[in-house]
């Protein structure tokens, strides 16, 4: 993510919602953190996780089994904290987790299984800072017996965080309720597509929605000719006998757009974002000019596990599906938590500088898409260009801090709104420096 500072804290009423929303206009523009402190539920919940990451880098592995979060811990001895952290890894393993003394004894605080997993997994530990002066926390992969010879493992840190509670002593600390972890899970599944059926289609496929949303599509295209593509999805209604399909989104692929995004196994990945209703029947179509059906030809996807025999259509394409995490029937953004502070439960987000923002959006209008190089959210900076985010606090609150920086210097204003109702919005104040960002 990349580095923002605090422009201006608007602390913004009272409401005993449990939604806020925040619309922003103008784009080109990156928000940072949203808080809301929730009022006190009346049951404890059990968090769950699960978050992607689109190339894995080990930053624990038996050739450096040690990963130090040098100055983490700030407090004194019997201060009670949270740690929490994701990780996944390429085999099963064992980190301990310590604080180093600065006269060379670490003190352990806890360990943990990790199985193997493409997905992250949510971890929290609750300790009591002990006798002594500690500053730095310390993760290490534990060898699993004296083998000379150890199967390489790696495994992943990210999200790192620590965050000091309102507790006095054990007993407090064992009634803190779980964190609540937001996650995304995605399945890439293959599509039984139906081929060039007119001149101008490519394929085109049915699916009924098992996920909240597409992330992409994959497929092996080899051109004869560059051409210009519209990849289309629809959601299939029935009025009487006759079937009618509403077109949810469209997207001009140019011929250097095709081969643009590719997977870690080489297929054409297609970024195609697209929030669905679970149950609902779609159709997603490629089609070009009249002479597509023959002037794009499609290969059989790599990597890709099928888990049935595929026919000839079958194989060729495959959506990236993504699902959120939901606790009473509401949704979780990737990366919010729902934390237990002593004090306060609050819901807290902002936002990775990965994909996982774009997905986590709730409505756009205009071009707005996610830049890779940047690693923001961004868009075309038009009149009635925005997106929308929503949070589901889970629980009442009462109110809401929310800090934004602008992504870039000098660019054009951009308005900040806020919404309980998705309804009446109103303007979120800001200050400015001449040749500054927002």
């Amino acid at each position: 993510m990349q580095d923002i500072s605090w422009n201006k804290w608007a602390e913004l009423g009272w409401c005993q919602g449990k939604y806020v929303l925040v619309m922003v206009v103008f784009l080109v523009f990156s928000f940072y953190a949203v808080a809301v402190v929730p009022q006190e539920p009346s049951k404890k919940s059990k968090s769950a996780a699960d978050q992607p990451v689109d190339r894995v880098e080990w930053n624990i592995t038996t050739e450096n089994p040690e990963k130090v979060f040098s100055e983490a811990l700030q407090g004194l001895p019997g201060d009670w904290y949270r740690m929490s952290f994701s990780t996944m890894a390429s085999r099963s393993a064992r980190v301990d987790v310590s604080l180093p003394s600065v006269w060379g004894e670490d003190a352990l605080i806890g360990s943990l299984d990790i199985a193997p997993s493409d997905s992250s997994r949510y971890h929290e530990i609750v300790f009591e800072i002990p006798q002594g002066k500690f500053s730095d926390v310390k993760l290490v992969l534990r060898e699993e017996d004296a083998k000379k010879s150890w199967a390489y493992t790696g495994v992943r840190v990210e999200e790192f965080s620590l965050s000091r509670l309102n507790v006095k002593n054990k007993l407090e600390a064992d009634r803190l309720m779980p964190t609540i972890a937001g996650t995304i899970e995605h399945e890439v599944k293959m599509l039984d597509v139906r081929l060039g059926q007119r001149s101008d289609t490519v394929f085109e496929g049915d699916f009924i929605a098992e996920a909240d949303f597409i992330q992409s599509i994959k497929i092996n295209g080899r051109e004869k000719s560059k051409g210009s593509y519209v990849l289309e999805i629809t959601e299939k209604t029935v009025e009487g006998l006759e079937n009618k399909n509403i077109s949810l989104k469209k997207v001009i692929l140019k011929p250097e757009d095709m081969g643009e995004e590719m997977d870690e196994d080489g297929n054409q990945s297609l970024a195609f974002p697209v929030r669905l209703i679970r149950g609902k029947e779609y159709s997603l179509i490629l089609t070009g000019k009249k002479s597509a059906s023959k002037n794009l030809s499609l290969s059989p996807l790599k990597g890709i596990e099928k888990k049935d025999e595929p026919s000839d259509t079958k194989g060729l394409v495959a959506v990236a599906f993504g699902r959120y995490a939901s606790f009473n029937g509401a949704a979780l953004l990737s990366g919010a938590k729902v934390e237990d502070f002593g004090s306060d439960i609050v819901y807290t987000y902002s936002l990775i500088g990965g994909i996982n923002d774009f997905f986590d959006l709730f409505a756009t209008e205009g071009k707005v898409k996610f830049d890779a190089k940047k690693k923001i959210v961004t868009g075309e900076q038009k009149q009635r260009t925005s997106f929308t985010y929503r949070f589901s606090t889970l629980y009442p609150f009462e109110k809401f801090i929310f800090s934004a920086r602008q992504a870039g210097d000098g660019e054009k204003e951009v308005k900040l709104e806020y919404s309980f109702d998705n309804v009446f919005w109103r303007e979120i104040p800001f200050t400015q420096v001449e040749g500054e960002p927002q």
